[in-house]
């Protein structure tokens, strides 16, 4: 329940040393995830990169979790079941949700097209992450085009540098 929840996030070091802006934040995020899932947020709080203190890019991938959330009870179990999620968020990973927030905004199917993707699942690529940005792009303009662009072998087996080009040039 929140108050066995509220009562483990208070023992936990970082916040018993003082909540720094960012982790005021995560706290923030916390609690709209728990209204919306409650189930995750009790996971999300075993994580060892929650409890261990918040660095980096964790603190906005709370914040993109829990639109997601808000938009798709099976998107978010998704991502937080991806490996490189709960071993902690580093780099292009906290990015890369922010980047499927964006997209279950304007097209959850879409959203859960990309976040199955087999090279999303393994950790995420500089060029990866940027692909997915392009799609998001790529949506806001001919949503029906970007279905069809994560559909194709091409972009389904990995993303290389020419092919990141060739989805930045369609999403002008």
């Amino acid at each position: 329940n929140d108050a066995a929840l509220a009562t483990m996030v208070a023992s936990l070091p970082w916040f018993a040393d003082g909540v720094t802006n960012e982790e005021s934040r995560v706290l923030d995020a916390l609690y709209n995830i728990v209204s919306t899932d409650a189930n995750l947020a009790n996971m999300i709080t075993s994580l060892p990169w929650f409890t261990d203190g918040i660095v980096g890019n964790e603190e906005d991938a709370l914040s993109a979790l829990w639109i997601i959330a808000n938009n798709d009870a099976a998107l978010v179990a998704m991502v937080a079941s991806l490996p490189w999620f709960v071993d902690g968020i580093v780099g292009n990973e906290g990015r890369a949700i922010w980047d499927l927030a964006e997209l279950v905004r304007s097209d959850a199917v879409l959203a859960t097209t990309a976040a199955a993707l087999l090279w999303l699942g393994d950790g995420v690529a500089d060029t990866e992450q940027q692909a997915l940005r392009a799609v998001y792009r790529i949506a806001s303009v001919d949503p029906e085009l970007a279905r069809r662009t994560v559909d194709q072998s091409w972009f389904t087996d990995g993303i290389v540098a020419s092919e990141l080009e060739e989805l930045r040039q369609i999403g002008r």
